[in-house]
């Protein structure tokens, strides 16, 4: 199975759900089929590289709501939805909220390919981001708030004398708790830990 082929269909109309089913099974993607929202999110890694197509007119659980949720759970997967009938209103906001973009039925196949292949580099680049903020995250657990106020002095280039009389400690205390938070961090130098912290800003 081609993890960056994967494509979700949520779609209460399961005449559609098969005929879309088809056609990208065609086109080599791997397809999984859901006749509701609540399904979908039962059954699905949200965590991997992959496109969701919803509708956007479903009993329960829409396609706004299934976005809210995807975002909820912070999912690296990508999402189209598809309407017979949206409005700009609705259009314009689930754009602003990730959506790659919103398709109108009956759907055509090219605009339709053009849109997945945009999702999946979306999705690709949202899994590596949220693997490098986990990771940070992680690894800047530990660090305890003393150690962070001086490594966020060494981040700006103070000398350790510097940070000591900034932080009112000694020299000593400066290099223990930076060598602590370095250790902490899993972080061969200053630099390394500054890149953390640039990853928590997301």
């Amino acid at each position: 199975m081609n993890d960056a082929k994967k494509i979700f269909l949520v779609d209460d109309n399961s005449a559609v759900l098969a005929s879309m089913e088809a056609l990208l099974k065609l086109e080599g993607y791997f397809v999984q089929s859901f006749s509701n929202g609540a399904d979908f999110f039962r059954k699905t890694d949200l965590n991997q590289v992959g496109c969701v197509i919803s509708d956007l007119q479903m009993p329960e659980m829409n396609g706004v709501e299934l976005q809210r949720r995807l975002r909820k759970y912070d999912s690296s997967l990508a999402l189209i939805i598809i309407s017979g009938h949206a409005d700009v209103s609705s259009t314009v906001q689930l754009m602003e909220k990730g959506a790659v973009t919103l398709i109108q039925k009956p759907l055509e196949t090219n605009r339709l390919l053009t849109a997945i292949e945009k999702a999946l580099l979306q999705s690709r680049e949202n899994h590596e981001s949220l693997a490098l903020y986990r990771d940070a995250v992680e690894r800047l657990a530990h660090v305890d708030e003393e150690e962070m106020q001086v490594m966020q002095c060494a981040i700006k280039g103070m000398p350790v004398k510097a940070i000591s009389d900034a932080l009112t400690m000694s020299n000593r205390t400066v290099d223990r708790r930076r060598l602590s938070a370095l250790t902490k961090a899993r972080a061969t130098s200053v630099t390394e830990f500054a890149m953390l912290l640039a990853r928590l800003q997301r």
